[in-house]
């Protein structure tokens, strides 16, 4: 299935809910495909909470998403937001795929939709649209693993979080110097200062407000700078920052980290357990674990199983979109893109809608 710029807001109408509330992960399959394993246990759960109807994995990749049809799992060909080879700054154009989930949040969000990533490494046990508070602009998971909740603004950490640029390092490229941005090493400042978000970015909440528009569209910004080289959740952190007080009539973002009894990395999951406290996971999230260290703590807590995933769900999904779109046609894949060929201008998609409303006046969830 491929989203153009002639369709793509039919079908945004069609996996949304009622509300306008949509689900959506982005990937890029890997070598050894576990990423088809990750897809469908992640659309598994969800289907289990009754979701999956309202969720979209999109790949900008005519391999991955092809992988995913032979599979039975339904993926979104991308051919709306920019392409790799399209992207100037260091970083989008190295990890494409997450450059890709931020273009969508702005552009889902202009188009007054609101919307839930959450990363395919991620297991949902409960509906998350029945859970979250809506007067947030941006709600995100909190990425303090070693602690059972963030840490206040006055506290002393022995540990800052590992998010923030630290110093600049300039490194030649075709005759320019670039701008690379170190977030690994730690200055004392940084190891006693917990007053930042330190907010991973697998998993959040926008709302379709021009202060979370705002918000994406420097993000964006700030990924796309030629001679700047950063890990996108460090660019997330810090242009966060920057948003959080009002610059003139431009209010502030609303914004807060999701409750940790609720979303959880699988470390502090743990370790609420093991201090006793809390857990009505709503989500949660394989963050600071890698490779198949993954899979391996999933099945120690019984939530891995991408058997379960029923293709017949998926392809149930696919059809009532394919019905809706072309109605008198029979379901057929529809045959995707060459590798390399353009995208539509980045700012075609936005040009012939309205600006977003002020706010919506939602009660919590």
């Amino acid at each position: 299935m491929m989203l153009t710029p002639a369709n793509h807001k039919a079908v945004l109408e069609l996996v949304a809910t009622p509300a306008r509330e949509i689900i959506f992960t982005t990937f890029l399959m890997d070598e050894a495909m576990a990423q088809l394993q990750f897809n469908k246990n992640f659309l598994s759960s969800l289907h289990g909470v009754g979701r999956m109807v309202n969720t979209m994995l999109i790949s900008y990749d005519v391999d991955s998403c092809a992988q995913m049809e032979l599979a039975g799992v339904p993926c979104w060909l991308d051919r709306v937001a920019p392409q790799p080879h399209t992207l100037p700054g260091q970083y989008a154009s190295k990890v494409p795929h997450w450059f890709q989930k931020y273009w969508w949040a702005k552009h889902m969000t202009h188009l007054n939709y609101t919307v839930l990533f959450v990363d395919n490494d991620a297991v949902v046990l409960q509906d998350p649209l029945h859970h979250y508070d809506p007067s947030y602009d941006i709600q995100g998971l909190s990425d303090w693993n070693w602690l059972t909740e963030p840490p206040s603004p006055l506290e002393i950490v022995v540990w800052g979080c590992p998010l923030y640029k630290t110093m600049n390092k300039a490194k030649s490229l075709g005759g320019q110097e670039v701008v690379y941005r170190d977030d690994t090493a730690k200055k004392p400042l940084e190891a006693t200062n917990p007053a930042i978000p330190c907010q991973s970015t697998g998993l959040w909440f926008a709302q379709p407000t021009p202060a979370a528009h705002a918000f994406f569209r420097d993000l964006l910004d700030l990924l796309t700078r030629i001679l700047v080289e950063q890990w996108d959740q460090a660019a997330w952190n810090e242009v966060l920052m920057g948003h959080l007080f009002g610059l003139g009539e431009a209010p502030p973002l609303r914004y807060r980290l999701l409750p940790m009894a609720q979303y959880n990395n699988i470390g502090t999951y743990h370790l609420r357990q093991q201090h006793a406290l809390p857990l009505d996971t709503v989500i949660l999230h394989a963050g600071a674990v890698h490779g198949p260290n993954k899979v391996a703590q999933y099945k120690a807590l019984g939530f891995w199983s991408p058997e379960a995933y029923e293709k017949s769900a998926g392809l149930v999904s696919k059809a009532r979109v394919h019905a809706a779109l072309h109605p008198h046609q029979p379901d057929a894949a529809e045959t995707p893109a060459p590798k390399g060929e353009p995208a539509a201008e980045q700012d075609t998609a936005e040009q012939s809608v309205d600006p977003p409303p002020a706010g919506r006046e939602d009660t919590p969830k």
